[in-house]
């Protein structure tokens, strides 16, 4: 028995070599933490990002369909009759035609209502596209004198045309983008 002792004692005990490498395991918990808390961070920052494209998106669209009516009222003022189907001219938005409709809308919509020294494009209901909503206003710019009665129609030199496109964000938020021009009356000469 005392070979068996001697034999076991004999055995050089194995201690852990310094130059092992590894992780351990609270190593392991803490970076999976710190790694979670940076993709929930990057999570939460692609549903931001996606919120103002969708914005962008909006504003892009509501800017369009603002200058769409602009010029269709620049278009409108300049007798282009093809662009918008008909013969009107500056005196369309200075005379009294509020029963004339739009051509090729349907149904059939009614151009202005006066309100006072403005009016409104369809009868102030404003035209509402998807989301969108498009309020037009036709108004005698400050200082140029006159209001839109028939006896000072042909003194009115200048519309104040005032466009404004609304809508309601992704966050319930009201928006809105309004873009104004003043057109003269054109005077074309032919010889």
């Amino acid at each position: 028995m005392k070979k068996l002792i001697k034999a076991q004692s004999n055995k050089k005990v194995s201690r852990p070599n310094n130059r092992e490498s590894g992780f351990t395991l609270v190593e392991v918990l803490i970076s999976m933490a710190i790694f979670s808390v940076g993709i929930l961070g990057l999570m939460t920052s692609i549903g931001t990002v996606m919120d103002y494209q969708k914005d962008a998106n909006d504003m892009t669209q509501a800017t369009l369909l603002t200058k769409e009516k602009i010029e269709e009222l620049k278009a409108v003022a300049a007798n282009e009759n093809t662009l918008v189907g008909g013969t009107y001219g500056f005196n369309y938005f200075v005379g009294e035609y509020t029963d004339i409709t739009i051509p090729g809308s349907t149904p059939p919509k009614k151009f202005f209502k006066e309100d006072g020294n403005s009016r409104y494009v369809n009868n102030g209901n404003g035209e509402v596209f998807d989301k969108f909503t498009r309020k037009t206003t036709l108004s005698i710019p400050p200082g140029t004198g006159g209001d839109f009665t028939d006896a000072n129609q042909q003194f009115i030199r200048f519309v104040r045309v005032d466009v404004v496109t609304s809508w309601t964000d992704s966050r319930g938020h009201p928006k809105d983008v309004s873009l104004s021009v003043v057109m003269n009356r054109r005077k074309i000469f032919q010889q």
